[in-house]
């Protein structure tokens, strides 16, 4: 299933079920990259001089050239891949075209790092490095980092060069603006070694490699001395250098946000002097404080006590301008948070919710700590308690694998026995207070207003805003317990589990997913395909698996579920054209998956599950290479002909719709397109699956961009369901909630791939922990709810008042379209190109009005209840 789409092309997780060399998705985002490079090629022609590729100087001797080398891991890019992998870098020859479409290219996808151990067959005396690389296309970045380390003996390895900062002091930054072939550089050495490792950490999804180079130095090998020695485990050293540069990053931008924010300040120069003096000095220890970190430390900032020191700094800087010791201020529970934004800058906070009962709505506030010490402050909530049922929240701030902190973690603050909740307040670094509110419903038919307030307290008395005031309005409607939309991720909670989610967290995740209003389970292909073919050509089904994933969700809850069968489609090995033993396409085959689809069909009555609650996922993301369409109409065929009812359920990723087969739509009977394709194109995508509903077919949505901590929640996540009601689909997925990209939630600085889950996640753990991302899709579901019962009401009016039924709707959509594109302020509303550009957006850091929505579901809810 998939998981890697965003406005430029990225690469996810590799098919969890049903992967040889490489996934279905990660193929189809080769294939995204292929034809991105193609077009480009096409329409541009941005190279390089050749020479400005080579690195050898005359007289220079590449001890390298023609060596043997070791490749970890396998190289996985496709469309470079190729038996000759094992000699095209040492080979003398470079590309001077798109890397990633040449065979004499090496690559890696979806790999935290890569390493190629040259053997030079003895030792050598050696005095530079070079590392023949592209970037700046298609989501291909630049590396992190090149290590070059020297062995010996092929077992003690030495530190020789870092060749991303070495040839940036050498030749200026690696600029990641266009496309660009560069030569990496090191500086002059004096080293040696029979084997050198370059240990390449990605930027991302991809490592792009054409050419090492090893220069012969001038000094005799044996009056040379090695003298740093590094881990000899590649995957350690990786672990110990990614540590290593995402601190140094972390300290490196707050150190230089901190001084911008000391030479801005209108403070006396003498304590601006003071407080740099200061910085410095915590910045110049950042090496022995990472040293001292635990192998289980996670990315929460501050990342250590010596990190804290920065903020301490910042919280000196604004108590020295006058801020107040604690100071509360208002937020956009949406809104990207800046860690910086100076409390003067803070309007008061005066907190609002409405809803329906047995809604749960949200809102927010900030808290920053001018003081020298962490402040524990006390929040009691008063006078909202016959309104609703409030959960107290700590928002945590956590950095990203590329060393952009978000504060999106929602742990839940325990309450105290006196009922209320004790925050730790530390000094200097911005945090939120985030209240998820459960609205209670009226019961009188009348809509109900509750003013209560928030008081905060410290140790020391009473905030600068001592309380804040919260109104609870609850709508004299009630949410249902089974929602209109179908809500779900691949979650993949059959069997042990799949990507993050193993037996010793399931049983949080389905509670946190399963209170979020999910409702559409995910399972692979195996909870069906526990069966035999009997001498008579009946099958029999060993139904544990399906059971076992069936009895992981209360049925009265499910709206429908959802199968990746993962047949017909990316792989022409049999195990996917082929079903017990009989080919497809030929009668036999046909008689076998029929039988198999009526024996299930029998079971799934004994259940009281309908076929036609059933779904699957034949052929994962159709797209431009699907050139056979045989086996796949041949599996849709038979699995009607067995059970009638079930639905062939397809996520076609075709960007160009006019190569979309109809033959291939026509055997669909739900049609779930990708919805950041959609935006990127809306006037084609409307036209063209507008048509296909006409046709018969339903729609659905889903998204699988990422990373997914810095998308925006609301505009990727909330806004997909007001999206669906536009286009009238009736689901709203998410690749994927338990993909975490490999690692723990709560280290991200590992991952080697994007990770999508909306919540916090440790597969070494077992409880998962909120997030924002997750909420807002909690949310969607209760603002589609109330799309559609404004729906309904239209339809109710039509009847009676056709005039005023169609004010109204001319008014919904309109508003619709008004909350989709949620406009920042100044925007011009008749410039359509900067209008579609807003709406496209999925990044969280950009400008964008996430009030809309609100404002949209208020009018919503007064037409409804007038």
């Amino acid at each position: 299933m998939p998981r890697h789409f965003s406005l430029t092309p990225c690469v996810s997780a590799a098919q969890f079920s049903h992967c040889t060399l490489l996934s279905c998705a990660a193929r189809f985002s080769h294939f995204v990259l292929f034809w991105s490079v193609l077009v480009f090629l096409t329409f541009s022609a941005v190279m390089l001089p050749v020479g400005e590729a080579v690195g050898e100087a005359v007289g220079e001797v590449d001890i390298a050239l023609k060596k043997p080398y070791t490749l970890y891991p396998t190289p996985t890019y496709s469309y470079c891949t190729d038996p000759g992998d094992r000699e095209q870098l040492t080979d003398g020859e470079t590309t001077q075209s798109y890397f990633w479409t040449q065979k004499g290219t090496v690559g890696w996808v979806d790999q935290p790092f890569s390493a190629v151990t040259v053997d030079l067959g003895k030792v050598e005396s050696i005095k530079r490095f070079e590392f023949v690389t592209a970037a700046g296309r298609a989501g291909v970045h630049p590396p992190q980092a090149i290590l070059v380390h020297v062995s010996l003996d092929g077992k003690t390895f030495y530190e020789a060069a870092e060749l991303i900062r070495e040839d940036e002091r050498l030749n200026g930054k690696f600029q990641d603006d266009g496309y660009t072939i560069r030569c990496l550089q090191s500086e002059k050495k004096e080293t040696k070694g029979r084997f050198v490792r370059f240990l390449t950490i990605g930027r991302g999804s991809f490592i792009f490699c054409d050419e090492l180079r090893i220069f012969q130095g001038d000094r005799p090998a044996e009056k040379i001395v090695l003298q740093t020695p590094t881990e000899a485990d590649p995957q350690k050293a990786y672990e110990q250098k990614r540590v290593e540069l995402c601190v140094e990053r972390r300290y490196s931008d707050d150190l230089e946000t901190l001084l911008r924010e000391i030479n801005a300040s209108a403070i006396p120069s003498e304590k601006k002097q003071e407080l740099t003096k200061q910085a410095l000095a915590v910045f110049e220890k950042r090496r022995d404080a990472r040293n001292e970190l635990p192998e289980d430390f996670q990315t929460i900032l501050p990342l250590e006590p010596n990190h804290a020191k920065l903020y301490q700094l910042l919280a000196d800087l604004r108590r020295a301008e006058g801020c107040a010791i604690l100071t509360l201020g208002k937020c956009g529970i949406w809104d990207f948070l800046d860690r910086f934004q100076s409390p003067k800058m803070m309007e008061r906070p005066e907190l609002a919710v409405f809803g329906m009962g047995n809604e749960t709505r949200f809102c927010a506030f900030n808290i920053f700590n001018a003081g020298t010490e962490t402040k524990n402050v006390t929040l009691k909530l008063q006078g909202l308690g016959s309104a609703a049922d409030i959960t107290v929240h700590r928002v945590l701030w956590t950095d990203t694998h590329i060393c952009q902190p978000v504060a999106c973690a929602l742990p839940e603050v325990p309450q105290e026995t006196d009922g209320s909740f004790l925050v730790p307040v530390q000094p200097g670094l911005l945090q939120q207070i985030w209240l998820s509110v459960r609205m209670k419903p009226t019961g009188d038919g009348k809509k109900k207003t509750v003013h209560g307030k928030i008081l905060c307290e410290t140790e020391g008395g009473l905030c600068e805003t001592d309380e804040i005031p919260l109104e609870v309005t609850v709508y004299p409607l009630v949410f249902p317990p089974k929602t209109a939309l179908l809500l779900g991720g691949w979650d993949y909670t059959d069997g042990k589990g799949a990507y993050s989610v193993n037996e010793k967290n399931r049983a949080a995740f389905l509670r946190h997913i399963q209170a979020r209003n999910v409702n559409a389970p995910w399972a692979r292909a195996g909870v069906l395909m526990n069966c035999t073919r009997e001498p008579d050509g009946s099958v029999k089904l060993d139904t544990t698996d399906f059971d076992a994933w069936i009895a992981n969700w209360k049925t009265e809850d499910v709206r429908e579920y959802f199968i990746f069968l993962a047949r017909g489609g990316w792989s022409s090995t049999e195990t996917f054209r082929n079903f017990l033993g009989t080919k497809a396409g030929t009668a036999e085959f046909h008689e076998t998956v029929k039988n198999w689809m009526q024996a299930w069909a029998v079971h799934w009555e004994k259940m009281g599950i309908s076929p036609d609650q059933i779904n699957l996922l034949v052929h994962d993301e159709p797209n431009e290479t699907m050139k056979d369409l045989t086996s796949f109409h041949a599996w849709c065929e038979a699995i009607r002909a067995g059970a009638p009812g079930v639905k062939i359920w397809e996520d076609p990723c075709y960007r160009d719709l006019t190569n979309a087969p109809e033959e291939f739509f026509a055997a669909c009977d739900v049609l779930c397109p990708n919805r950041p394709m959609w935006l990127a194109d809306p006037k084609k995508f409307d036209e063209f699956y507008f048509t296909q509903k006409e046709k018969g077919r339903t729609l659905h949505l889903y998204s699988c961009s990422g990373p997914q901590r810095l998308l925006d929640p609301y505009g990727y996540c909330l806004l997909q369901a007001w999206e669906a009601d536009r286009v009238g689909a009736q689901s709203s997925f998410f690749w994927a909630l338990g993909d975490g990209g490999g690692v723990s939630s709560w280290k991200e600085y590992f991952l080697g791939r994007n990770s999508y889950c909306p919540l916090f996640i440790d597969p070494n753990g077992t409880e998962v922990t909120g997030g924002k991302h997750m909420e807002a899709i909690r949310v969607s579901a209760q603002d589609f709810e109330c799309l559609q019962m404004m729906r309904r009401k239209i339809a109710e009016l039509k009847k009676t008042d056709p005039e005023r039924a169609a004010e109204l709707e001319k008014k919904l959509n309109a508003l619709v379209d008004e909350v989709l594109l949620s406009a920042p302020e100044g925007t011009d509303p008749e410039n359509a190109e900067e209008c579609a550009k807003i709406r496209a957006e999925i990044n969280w850091s950009a400008n964008r009005d996430r009030t809309a929505s609100e404002r949209g579901r208020r009018w919503i809810l007064k037409c409804l209840t007038e």
